[in-house]
Formats: structure tokens, C-alpha cells, sequence
């Protein structure tokens, strides 16, 4: 009878194929849940939905979990103070801090002995150049299981030329509405008079009008919705071209769109 079990066991392999998921924890901490979805030639099941749960339970932790910089000023360097500390309070060593970007520095205290936890003093100074930052740096210890936390740094540099608000929320309207006007303002603090040369409002639905309040110095740009939006969470970024640099300002424009009784939203 062994030869049929192989057999059966063959056949099983062959028309039951098997699906390895692999998750990387290192990104997440807490109760999470994922959905996975299966496409395969089946012609009653076409789609299959696998849900899996999990507790991620860290190793370490950061205390903020991330540094968020804001707005920076172009090479002026800035410092905030993290703590990493292990969730067991056991006893690791730091061996070094690893990161690719020449403008972070962190200082690690104490660094003679070991400890449950450690002070990082995170520096950065930020390039000349406007636009987003966002630089991760590792930490190597001699932990056995997961020894390298990471930690996320993030930031804006602002050039001289700047829009208020950096995000704009449209508010709340029923199915078939549209969304009230906002206004944003485009400031330059620079020398040189600039122009804008074009808004894209980030979606056709919406529409933005230029007006100088002052020449070369500042303007309003004033947001309308021609039509009306699905429903939903609307997401989109406007993106406003100026004289001043190559890469456009942008600002997070969001809005909600309630869904009519009876339907349901996308």
C-alpha cells in the first residue's frame, strides 16, 4: 500500500498547488491584518480572498516611532532626540549606526556599556536643493533575532518660494455635490521675482485660477470643483510650477465624498 499513498500524495501536489507568503515584520508593530487575493483558471472560483491576522510584538522600539523634521531651511541643521530601547528589557549592545545619506549624523549615549535602552541624538543638515527627505538609518546590535531596527527620518527643505497650506482639505459632501472653493497662497522670499508658469490641480474634475496679489511676490491660487466627485476618500496632489526651481510645490488635497443610501463607495 505505499506505493498507492506515494501515488496520492503526487496527485494531491499536482492539483492542489500550494501558496508560500512571506511577511516581513520589520515595518510593522501591532495587531495587523492583510488580504490576500489568489487569481487562478478556476472557472466557479476565479478569485480567492485569504485573510491572515498577526501581533507583531517588536524586539525594540522607538521612542518616536519616526522624526518628522517639517519644514527645513536649506543647509541650516537641525536635532531631535529619539530613544531605542528594547521591549524586553534585556541588555544589547549598539556596534554601529548605518546610513547612506552624508547629511545625518547620530550620536549614541551611552555607548561605553550596555543598556535596556539608548539616547540618539539625530542631526541632520539638509541640501541646498528644495523638495522631500526621507532617509532611514540602521542600527546594528548584537541582538541574535532581528538585530538591525531602522528608524525613518522625514522632511520638507523649503526653497524661497513657498505655498500655505502645505495641505488642503476640501471637506465633506453627499454624492453629487461638489466640493466648496479653497484658496492657497504662493509666497516668495527670495530675491528674485519669480512667475507661476502652471497649476495642476491633479485631477480634470478640478480647476485652479492664478491671481497676483503682488507681482513676483505673491499670489492666490483659488481651487474650484467643475463636477462633481465619486464617492469616497479623494486623494489628489496639486502641483504648481514656478520660475523659481525645477520641481513643482506641492500640497495634499483630500476631500470626502458620502456615498447615497443604497450604494456602496469605491
Amino acid at each position: 500500500m505505499r506505493w498507492w499513498r506515494w501515488i496520492r500524495a503526487r496527485f494531491r501536489r499536482a492539483v492542489a498547488p500550494r501558496v508560500k507568503l512571506v511577511f516581513n515584520t520589520h515595518i510593522f508593530e501591532g495587531r495587523i491584518r492583510k488580504t490576500i487575493t489568489v487569481r487562478s483558471d478556476d472557472p466557479t472560483q476565479p478569485l480567492t480572498n485569504y485573510v491572515y491576522e498577526a501581533d507583531v510584538r517588536p524586539i525594540f522600539a522607538f521612542s518616536p516611532p519616526a522624526v518628522d523634521f517639517g519644514v527645513l531651511e536649506p543647509g541650516k541643521s537641525v536635532e531631535h532626540e529619539v530613544v531605542l530601547a528594547s521591549t524586553k528589557r534585556k541588555k544589547f549592545a549598539i556596534k554601529r549606526i548605518v546610513c547612506a545619506n552624508p547629511g545625518l549624523q547620530v550620536e549614541i549615549s551611552p555607548s561605553d556599556r550596555a543598556s535596556s535602552n539608548y539616547r540618539l541624538k539625530v542631526g541632520f543638515t539638509p541640501p541646498q536643493r528644495p523638495g522631500p527627505v526621507c532617509v532611514r538609518f540602521i542600527v546594528e546590535t548584537d541582538e541574535e533575532k532581528f538585530p538591525d531596527p531602522s528608524l525613518l527620518v522625514t522632511g520638507t527643505v523649503a526653497g524661497a518660494v513657498r505655498v500655505e497650506p502645505a495641505a488642503l482639505f476640501l471637506g465633506m459632501v453627499r454624492q453629487g455635490e461638489r466640493f466648496p472653493p479653497k484658496t492657497l497662497t504662493v509666497r516668495n522670499a527670495g530675491p528674485e521675482h519669480v512667475v507661476i508658469r502652471s497649476v495642476d490641480p491633479g485631477d480634470p474634475a478640478l480647476h485652479a485660477t492664478v491671481t497676483t496679489n503682488a507681482p513676483g511676490r505673491e499670489f492666490r491660487v483659488d481651487l474650484t470643483a467643475r463636477e462633481p466627485l465619486p464617492a469616497g476618500w479623494m486623494r489628489r496632489t496639486l502641483r504648481i510650477f514656478t520660475s523659481e526651481s525645477d520641481l513643482p510645490l506641492e500640497v495634499a488635497v483630500s476631500g470626502v465624498v458620502r456615498a447615497a443610501e443604497g450604494t456602496t463607495p469605491r
